[in-house]
């Protein structure tokens, strides 16, 4: 395993394993990206596939393996606290799930945060695998609610994770 800089944000390093790898993604990859999570049948789950438009970026990175693009992730700033993060994935190809690929990915960018005390998240509740890999990161449950999809309700729950619980080994696994 190992990591490399990548150049844009300071903090930031090009996370690779195996065939597995992080690209900073553009303003111009959002639609894709949309279209991919519709055109594998996720358009009703509670992800942020993309972050806002108008929200200030801390991340935005497509997933890839080899040259394929798998998936992607995002971290935006809280416009209500200042101190917290929201983090977006998503994996698309379904061929790519239950690998530890999402995992390990969003504890690297876990890893690399600084000046913020929190990250949060919403998951639909039915989504097992992915409350559990969250839990198995460090993030808590912290209230649950529901949303409007269409003409569905759905249920999801809020989760944290306080970014100084775990960094440090976060960091250590990421290090060159």
């Amino acid at each position: 395993m190992s990591a490399r800089a990548s150049g844009r944000q300071a903090q930031w390093k090009l996370i690779m394993f195996d065939e597995v790898r992080l690209e900073t993604a553009a303003n111009s990859d959002r639609s894709y990206i949309v279209q991919m999570c519709i055109k594998n049948g996720m358009a009703c789950y509670m992800s942020r596939f993309v972050p806002d438009i108008n929200s200030k970026l801390y991340g935005f990175d497509l997933i890839k393996y080899c040259d394929e693009r798998i998936g992607a992730i995002c971290l935006e700033h809280d416009r209500e606290d200042n101190d917290v993060l929201i983090l977006g994935i998503v994996i698309w190809n379904a061929a790519f799930l239950d690998k530890g690929i999402g995992n390990r990915i969003i504890k690297g960018y876990l890893g690399n945060i600084k000046d913020f005390r929190k990250v949060k998240l919403n998951v639909r509740e039915g989504n097992g695998r992915a409350i559990r890999s969250y839990m198995n990161i460090g993030f808590r449950v912290v209230g649950e609610g529901e949303k409007m999809n269409k003409n569905d309700k759905i249920k999801y729950l809020s989760m944290e994770y306080n970014v100084d619980d775990l960094k440090d080994n976060f960091k250590r696994e990421w290090e060159v």
